[in-house]
């Protein structure tokens, strides 16, 4: 019952206090993730069919994965790109380059979410083409920044009221 009420709670403070932009499926307390499977503060155990929203393909709290993040944080938790260089991003850059489907694409960005991917590619575009206009796809998701939001197709809820957009 206190469990219940905790997160009756939970979801009322949520429901206040976080920002409307982004919808939710449903009214769930996460509290604890295992491979596939992701449980609810009640206990109820679901399959996880997102995988976070491809940030968990290899499962919730993968060994490896933990051990490796752990082993990160205790060496530096944030080198900033735009201040110097980072061992581990150079490292990853030397096993990529050799499986670049060509010899050219042999410069790399490394973002931290897919609208920032999206901008920076909204960038590129522009500045090499010299063009403003982009094509998109009906039913695609780009994001939530404005550049992105521009972009996305799949509900419109995403850009409503915040035009005018790019």
């Amino acid at each position: 019952m206190a469990q219940r009420q905790a997160t009756t709670d939970l979801l009322a403070f949520g429901s206040r206090h976080v920002g409307k932009g982004i919808s939710r499926m449903t009214e769930t307390i996460w509290s604890k993730g295992q491979g596939s499977w992701i449980t609810s503060s009640e206990g109820k155990r679901y399959l996880d069919f997102t995988c976070g929203i491809g940030v968990t393909n290899l499962g919730h709290c993968h060994p490896k994965i933990t051990a490796a993040a752990q082993h990160q944080c205790a060496q530096v938790v944030h080198a900033q790109c735009n201040v110097g260089y980072h061992p581990p991003q150079l490292e990853l850059i030397k096993r990529l380059l050799p499986v670049m489907p060509d010899r050219s694409l042999d410069t790399f960005l490394f973002v931290n979410s897919g609208s920032e991917a999206t901008e920076s590619a909204l960038k590129l575009a522009r500045h090499a083409t010299g063009k403003q206009n982009v094509i998109v796809m009906q039913g695609g998701f780009h994001g939530r920044t404005i550049g992105a939001m521009s972009l996305t197709r799949s509900k419109t809820i995403y850009s409503a009221g915040f035009g005018p957009l790019m």
